[in-house]
């Protein structure tokens, strides 16, 4: 669980900041990360996991889309413009996740279609419940990262319901477009902190796991710049600044939203369920295998 102590003059930008660095560090901790971080993490594991994750990728630009219907297209001009602009980067990093993928030998096009197929098959009553049940259960301490509502999905039962989440609140009207946002940037600075931990350091210098450049180009471009050429210092200093400049939006905005509480305890949900979905990738627990994603290779062809 993510739950914090904050005193109340705390911006909300800075609280925000505070939980996503814990849940990132969480990340790090959990035992697929550790072996990964460690260089000990089967490759079959570290496709798998990618593999899953591609639709939360997909949710995330999706998330952002459904958001702007809660902008003023003349009050809220400027801020919509500046979104627009992000979201032309996450559609390109959007290829560079299906590019990793493609490196593998990985149909993301199937992918994509089985997980759609995994969510559209549940009812919005058992996504919530289900979301409801499992939150319940790691707010008392609780370390299942799976609920048994949802009945025998292909993909992890984490990702369904992060992606819940997501759409959820991109698009509840009795969520504001700020609470939105505050989840967003927690799923980025969380990201951020685990993959410059843990995600790059375990596939650099990896032969199986980068052999080629774009097996790193995601990465790179979500991590603290640290050992990289200077065109992904770049990327990764963008990360950064555009990072800081929305904490700094949102210490500002939050003075108009109360105490913030409401918009903190959406973070927490949407950074204890990010949270799951590695740890459902744990030893203990994974059941997710990407193998019958894998694109046949032409006879006569050679492999990676």
């Amino acid at each position: 669980m993510t739950q914090l102590s904050f005193s109340a003059c705390t911006p909300l930008g800075d609280r925000v900041k505070g939980l996503s660095l814990r849940v990132g560090a969480q990340m790090s901790a959990t035992e697929f990360l550790t072996t990964l971080r460690e260089g000990r993490a089967p490759g079959e594991r570290y496709i798998g996991y990618i593999t899953s994750t591609y639709p939360l990728v997909v949710a995330f630009n999706e998330g952002l889309l459904r958001s702007f219907a809660k902008l003023d297209a003349v009050q809220d001009a400027g801020l919509a413009k500046g979104m627009a602009r992000q979201l032309i980067e996450e559609l390109d990093h959007n290829d560079l996740w299906r590019g990793m993928l493609e490196s593998f030998d990985i149909d993301h096009a199937a992918a994509i279609a089985q997980f759609r197929a995994d969510y559209t098959g549940t009812s919005e009553e058992a996504l919530r419940s289900a979301r409801d049940s499992l939150l319940a259960g790691l707010h008392q301490g609780g370390s299942s990262v799976t609920t048994g509502l949802l009945g025998s999905p292909v993909f992890p039962e984490a990702v369904l319901l992060l992606t819940y989440q997501i759409r959820r609140t991109a698009s509840d009207p009795g969520l504001t477009f700020w609470d939105h946002f505050a989840c967003q940037l927690a799923v980025e600075v969380a990201v951020v902190e685990a993959v410059t931990k843990s995600v790059l350091p375990g596939v650099v210098g990896r032969e199986d796991l980068s052999h080629h450049p774009i097996g790193l180009a995601w990465w790179r471009a979500h991590s603290r710049p640290v050992d990289c050429d200077a065109e992904s210092a770049a990327a990764a200093d963008d990360e950064e600044r555009h990072q800081q400049d929305a904490i700094e939006l949102l210490n500002r905005v939050g003075v108009a939203l109360g105490d913030g509480s409401a918009t903190t305890r959406a973070v927490e949900d949407t950074l204890d369920l990010l949270h799951a979905t590695v740890r459902c990738h744990d030893a203990d627990v994974v059941s997710f295998n990407a193998t019958r994603f894998t694109k046949l290779r032409p006879s006569g062809t050679s492999g990676r």
